[in-house]
């Protein structure tokens, strides 16, 4: 399980360093605590984030919820309140050194980022324990989201579990009905330089940046260790800066006589359409080819 501070980056913006450090603190601390209630274990924090473990899945859902019900109302510091975000996977994990690693891990790290603030998520695959194990009484279970994963063959469906009654709405479920990957599907070619990569909606997130650890390695002091990312999301191509410098996108405007357009992320989303250009660190004028990829969509 991944639980983490929701909005800490404008907290420390509103409060200052000193308080908003003294504020996410305690909210780990917190979290922490209701873990160990359930026998749960704290492996580490990282930041605004707890990473822990728990023996079952219900242990680990009753936990989640008596975190998110504790923040939602109790003050952290004075007056001011704290939203949370909680993300797990069931599985086998593998140690090293007593620090769990392995898939397990990284797909409930996967999880976890795509949680929204004072919610609980899950794979599909690890809610179904809760029907075979002693599950939290009154539990409401929803479809959330479908994604692809790198290294996974088949898209992850995600649940919610519902914790708050008020939340009683009926979810659609548009997910499981959305072709994700079909052969249709639009094919993402990127050029950096001389080389020529095309990512398919079944490869998984592409990530970009100066660490050795990308999908594609680019040495520019202007370049962030995981820079932007690029995935296939229901049905489109989405690009999301990670950095400290943005990225900056020039495409053309067919509307407006095929003048070019370009607009900067920063820490954002955004879907791509047609065919472009992706500037690493600053405008295009301005980078070097390392920091350039022209990307065109093709069916």
């Amino acid at each position: 399980m991944f639980a983490d501070v929701s909005g800490s980056t404008e907290m420390y913006e509103q409060l200052g360093d000193t308080v908003a450090h003294t504020c996410v603190s305690e909210s780990l601390s917190r979290i922490a605590q209701h873990a160990d209630d359930y026998n749960g274990t704290l492996v580490e924090t990282i930041g605004d984030e707890a990473m822990l473990t728990f023996v079952t899945v219900s242990e680990a859902a009753s936990a989640a919820i008596a975190m998110q019900k504790h923040f939602q109302r109790s003050p952290v510091l004075e007056s001011h309140t704290v939203r949370i975000r909680v993300g797990f996977h069931f599985g086998i994990v593998d140690y090293h050194h007593g620090h769990p690693f392995g898939d397990t891990v990284n797909v409930a790290a996967r999880v976890a980022s795509l949680c929204e603030p004072d919610r609980i998520i899950a794979t599909r695959s690890s809610i179904r324990y809760l029907s075979q194990e002693d599950s939290p009484a009154c539990l409401s279970i929803r479809q959330y989201q479908t994604t692809l994963v790198k290294g996974k063959s088949k898209p992850l469906v995600i649940e919610e579990v519902v914790w708050n009654t008020a939340d009683a709405t009926s979810v659609f479920d548009a997910y499981s009905q959305t072709v994700v990957n079909t052969p249709e599907a639009q094919k993402l070619y990127l050029r950096l330089n001389q080389e020529v990569i095309k990512l398919t909606p079944q490869m998984g997130p592409f990530v970009i940046g100066r660490g050795d650890d990308c999908d594609h390695m680019v040495c520019s002091p202007l370049v962030s260790r995981a820079h932007l990312k690029l995935e296939f999301l229901a049905n489109d191509w989405q690009i999301t800066d990670h950095s400290t410098n943005g990225t900056f996108i020039s495409y053309s405007t067919p509307n407006l006589s095929n003048r070019a357009k370009t607009i900067r992320l920063h820490r954002q989303s955004r879907l791509l359409t047609g065919q472009g250009i992706i500037a690493m660190g600053s405008f295009k004028d301005n980078a070097d080819s390392d920091c350039l990829i022209s990307y065109e969509l093709r069916s």
